[in-house]
């Protein structure tokens, strides 16, 4: 899901998430193409250190694939921005069956998916546990000043 979606999603979710009408993920991703005969070690899991933001959310569901009144705040921002405008004042929300966290807030009718130090780590240890190539990030910039993002990719 992202700023052309007409209903929020998760941007990068580990699991197929409980109730996404698109059934995408980045385990069904890493699959496909272990399936089709590339070697574990030749593939390199992406993550994105920002977010896509949506307006006009409705309550149902905590904001969370439900349809949406267009993007906020450009449709994207960078990690960084999201933990020091609205991690404090939205509420946080994770789904266990993705290991994906967003904000929500009813007031403003904003929905926020991204991912945090603890999706994150999720991620590090999928990609250990298959034997991935390793990780790349988009990009070193969106992350926060203490480096939260980064060094819950480190072991």
């Amino acid at each position: 899901y992202g700023s052309w979606s007409t209903a929020t999603g998760f941007l990068a979710p580990l699991y197929t998430s409980t109730g996404d009408p698109q059934g995408l993920s980045v385990d069904k991703t890493v699959h496909a193409y272990l399936d089709a005969g590339v070697p574990p070690d030749k593939l390199v899991l992406g993550v994105p250190f920002y977010g896509a933001a949506w307006q006009g959310v409705g309550q149902a569901n905590n904001g969370l694939f439900q349809p949406n009144g267009g993007i906020f705040n450009q449709g994207t921002m960078d990690y960084r921005e999201i933990a020091a405008k609205y991690a404090g004042s939205f509420t946080l929300y994770r789904q266990e069956t993705s290991l994906t966290p967003w904000l929500y807030d009813p007031q403003q009718g904003v929905m926020i998916t991204y991912d945090d130090p603890q999706s994150l780590k999720e991620k590090s240890a999928y990609a250990q546990k298959l034997g991935l190539g390793g990780m790349m990030i988009w990009q070193l910039a969106g992350d926060d000043l203490k480096n939260s993002l980064l060094k819950s990719l480190i072991k």
